[in-house]
């Protein structure tokens, strides 16, 4: 195997403050369509996931990423102006 994700986190793994209030609503990402939609590679995705920069959820054996997870790291690495 290798080179795969090492760690996930899983919705059983998530503390309370990490998780987002409607799992039901919330639309979930691939790696695949994420990396797509940022234009870097999924070994990217893999990386911030892997190092805790991204949340995400196992369903069965399929990693996916919520729609807020993706939004909300979004605007922790917004630049401003100082």
């Amino acid at each position: 195997m290798g080179g795969g994700l090492e760690t996930p986190m899983t919705l059983g793994s998530m503390d309370a403050h990490q998780a987002p209030a409607a799992y039901s609503d919330e639309p979930l990402n691939t790696r695949g369509e994420v990396a797509k939609r940022w234009k870097v590679h999924p070994r990217t995705i893999d990386r911030m996931i892997a190092r805790g920069d991204l949340p995400a959820v196992r369903i069965g054996g399929l990693v996916r990423i919520l729609e807020a997870d993706l939004e909300a790291l979004i605007q922790r690495q917004r630049i401003t102006k100082s």
